[in-house]
């Protein structure tokens, strides 16, 4: 397996200088030996034998920088706005244990010049990369060569696309896209005839997503653009929270000292105090006494003042010390409210992320549905019915420009999923290319939900005409082609035209059914129908009109066959469905048998009836006999219900004769020339005169 992406085209040197430093640099510096991200580089603008030197690195950035834009700077062409294109090649991780680095950097640069031939003409770094624990290369090339002639590529991921399709068939990688045969599936065309066409696997699915915020939850930023934000003020809150420690225990150590002193002084004062004996030389000869006792009160005097100011000094030491902590704890304050604010955001964004994960859970596996059912259905009505039983509505939406979208909204999540989202080949163009009956089904030029009913009281519909007195859980909206389209209460009919529940044509003669119908837009048309004076309706969807009928007979049991194929496709087992062991009407026997049964199984249905018109006292032993004529059942019991002539026999029939000469005489009539009212009747059905 082999991908190609384009990254970005840049047009300017500062974005050249970033990319290059992105590619060189991980988040947290130069290099890292926790997280490699620069493990190699190769390019045509010189060499770094040892990726660790910086300063060898970096001459070589240089010289690459220098000659991207000495080669535009060729360049008379204005319009040629575009100065490098950054991309991406990597292969599958088997593909990757096969080839090894080596192989697998010289197979890179191959793809890149199955891409452009002339990839090296023009200046390039490639580097080799593993930090996503995958080896994948990035590749940046300015867009000019040596001559300043302008290399840009136009479609460029169609071309990076066939390149590396190439290069699998080349070196037998992994084979992905048309190289794979699982991306291939048969499709009925509406002619009957198989079509093999392509279609990918499916998109990845969104997990990236909530990766990259799950990254961004342990990296929060601040409005100020400070990192790590909430580490910050944890690590402020517990400086300051040392700081208050540090004040405790200086208080205790100028406590303790001045304590210390207070004890020493008390213990000279207490010496000072005590009387001394002075020997008699010092008592009378000199006055050493006298000055001995001054000089101790003198030392008392100091030593008290000394005191004083010791516990003044402490005193105030104190309240500098308490006015310090009273302040460290108002900033301990700020930041435990700074800090539950940062938690509310982390805890409000971890249930983002929370959210985000089950929705990315609940879209993978719409996404997967929807691939499926594509890839397993036959024909677009299997598809349609196999995303609606799973609560999914295919959505199309036309601009004016004939171009348009295709959507898939999930009824009970109010999840909604571009088509090219699901698949590439699942939007708007690739389905009006590749499978036009879809597209027809989702337009409305197929007829298959359609029923044509026999005749319509009005020419046209009445513009004030208002679905919500049939009821008030739909809505209408008037098409510019004077139809009607109806939609359940809650769709939005702007956003999506054609995703109506029924529509009625403006010369009153149809009535369509959206993709999604359910028993309410049955019973809907239905009573749309009757109310609007229709006689009865014809489609060619036989499972349509099935659950029609089993509809309008719960209302109105002589309404069984107001809906019917147009040739019979009704079976047994199907009525039996329908009507259980109830005895049914002989107007509707009548039209089972000569309009709406199959003809395989006519003779089960003429039992049937038989059994159904002794319940409805019909006398068997006329209808057997008649049936012998190949008669239809209308003619039979036309004929056993009207009532006989009286035949008169010859010898007892009075011939009445004309008294006016001038006119002939009637003849007389034999017995078998006489016929009864029904006889008539069916010579008339007949075309007999």
């Amino acid at each position: 397996m082999a991908i190609f992406t384009l990254a970005h085209e840049g047009k300017n040197l500062r974005q050249l200088r970033n990319i290059v430093r992105y590619n060189s640099k991980n988040k947290k510096g130069f290099n890292s030996d926790t997280n490699p991200r620069l493990i190699g580089v190769h390019s045509n603008c010189g060499y770094c034998l040892n990726i660790d030197d910086e300063n060898e690195y970096n001459q070589l950035v240089d010289n690459f920088i220098l000659t991207v834009d000495s080669n535009s700077q060729l360049s008379t062409n204005s319009r040629q706005k575009y100065l490098y294109e950054h991309s991406v090649i990597s292969f599958s991780i088997e593909d990757d244990k096969k080839l090894g680095m080596k192989k697998a950097t010289e197979l890179a640069i191959e793809t890149a010049k199955q891409y452009d031939p002339n990839f090296e003409n023009m200046p390039y770094m490639m580097w080799p990369q593993t930090d996503s624990g995958k080896l994948h290369f990035h590749i940046v090339r300015g867009l000019h060569d040596e001559n300043g002639e302008y290399y840009k590529q136009s479609f460029p991921k169609k071309k990076m696309n066939i390149s590396t399709q190439k290069i699998e068939k080349t070196h037998d990688l992994t084979l992905t896209g048309k190289n794979d045969l699982n991306n291939y599936i048969w499709k009925t065309q509406k002619n009957g005839k198989k079509k093999k066409i392509y279609f990918p696997q499916g998109n990845k699915n969104n997990d990236k997503i909530a990766k990259n915020k799950a990254i961004d939850l342990k990296i929060e930023i601040d409005e100020k653009g400070n990192i790590e934000y909430f580490n910050k003020l944890t690590n402020e809150k517990i400086g300051y929270k040392n700081e208050i420690d540090s004040l405790k225990s200086k208080k205790k150590t100028i406590q303790k000292n001045a304590d210390k002193k207070i004890k020493a002084v008390n213990s000279e004062n207490k010496t000072l105090a005590k009387n001394v004996k002075y020997s008699i030389w010092q008592k009378y000869f000199t006055n050493y006494e006298k000055v001995d006792q001054i000089e101790r009160s003198e030392k008392i005097k100091k030593n008290k003042i000394y005191k004083t100011k010791l516990k003044n000094t402490v005193k105030r030491k104190f309240s500098q010390a308490n006015k310090e902590g009273k302040k460290l704890e108002s900033s301990i304050k700020i930041k435990n409210t700074e800090l539950d604010q940062c938690k509310s955001e982390m805890n409000k964004d971890q249930a983002d992320l929370d959210l985000q994960k089950s929705k990315n859970e609940q879209l993978n596996e719409i996404k997967n549905i929807i691939n499926n059912a594509y890839r397993n259905s036959e024909t677009p009505e299997m598809f349609i019915k196999k995303i609606n039983e799973n609560e999914i509505e295919a959505c199309i939406n036309i601009r004016e420009n004939g171009q348009g979208g295709i959507s898939f909204n999930h009824i009970s999540s109010d999840i909604s999923v571009a088509g090219g989202k699901v698949n590439s080949y699942l939007t708007f163009g690739k389905i009006k290319k590749n499978d036009p009956a879809l597209f027809d089904l989702l337009i409305e030029k197929d007829l298959h939900n359609t029923i044509t009913f026999q005749k319509d009281h009005r020419s046209n519909l009445d513009q004030k005409f208002d679905i919500k007195k049939i009821n008030k859980n739909y809505k209408q909206k008037v098409n510019f082609d004077g139809s009607i389209s109806i939609f359940f209460h809650k769709k939005d009919a702007e956003k999506y035209p054609y995703n109506h529940n029924i529509k009625v044509s403006r010369d009153c003669k149809t009535i369509s059914f959206g993709q999604r119908r359910n028993d309410h837009d049955l019973q809907l048309a239905y009573k749309f129908a009757k109310k609007s004076g229709w006689k009865n309706g014809v489609s060619k969807n036989k499972d349509l009109v099935k659950s029609l009928m089993s509809l309008s007979y719960k209302k109105n049991k002589e309404d069984l066959f107001f809906f019917k194929t147009k040739e019979p496709t009704l079976k047994m087992s199907a009525l039996k469905e329908i009507i259980g062991e109830e005895t049914l009407s002989v107007d509707n026997l009548i039209k089972l048998y000569d309009d709406v049964i199959v003809k395989d199984e006519k003779d089960e249905a003429l039992v049937f009836i038989k059994n159904q018109l002794k319940a409805n006292d019909v006398d068997m032993t006329k209808v057997n006999n008649l049936l012998k004529e190949d008669l239809s059942l209308k003619e039979i019991i036309t004929e056993i219900n009207e009532p006989e002539i009286e035949k008169v026999d010859d010898k007892e029939k009075i011939i009445i004769e004309i008294k006016e000469t001038s006119k002939p005489e009637i003849k007389e009539k034999s017995k078998s020339e006489y016929k009864s009212l029904a006889e008539i009747e069916r010579d008339k059905m007949r075309g007999i005169k």
